[in-house]
């Protein structure tokens, strides 16, 4: 099997470029949608290889990350039998990841930390942005549902 190395234009490893280039040897986990770009026949032995397409690949997030450790040491064991998979260990400096899919989601180009964030608001966590009645645009008139 091959892999066709063209990704599609929008895909979710151009969030983290920047920190692929800052830490080239940093492993990221991805998820990833393939399909078939073309299957390729040899005439002479009849041999027929397969090369895949990336459709969709997208970066994993930490804290999604024991899920998917979990979901690939499965599929790995399943078809290999292997029981253990390593995965690589992180940097310390793994926030600018985050952050970087934070400005994607976002779609906005800097990052602004809340100051009732201690800096590490990735992981879901709720922060009090201000009361409903705080809405510049809200109508005086208009009730706030809870």
């Amino acid at each position: 099997m091959k892999l066709n190395a063209t990704l599609p234009k929008d895909n979710g490893l151009a969030a983290i470029e920047g920190q692929l280039l800052k830490q080239p040897d940093q492993a990221v986990r991805v998820v990833a949608v393939v399909d078939v770009k073309q299957i390729t026949t040899d005439m002479d032995t009849h041999d027929r290889e397969a090369t895949a397409r990336i459709t969709a690949i997208e970066v994993v997030r930490r804290d999604d990350e024991p899920s998917f450790d979990r979901l690939f040491r499965e599929a790995l064991a399943q078809r290999t039998g292997a029981q253990q998979f390593d995965f690589p260990p992180h940097d310390d400096d793994q926030a600018p990841v985050e952050a970087e899919l934070l400005e994607l989601e976002a779609g906005v180009g800097d990052v602004e930390h809340h100051p009732d964030c201690d800096g590490d608001c990735l992981d879901g966590e709720t922060i009090d942005i201000g009361e409903p009645d705080d809405d510049p645009f809200a109508d005086d008139n208009d009730e706030v549902a809870a």
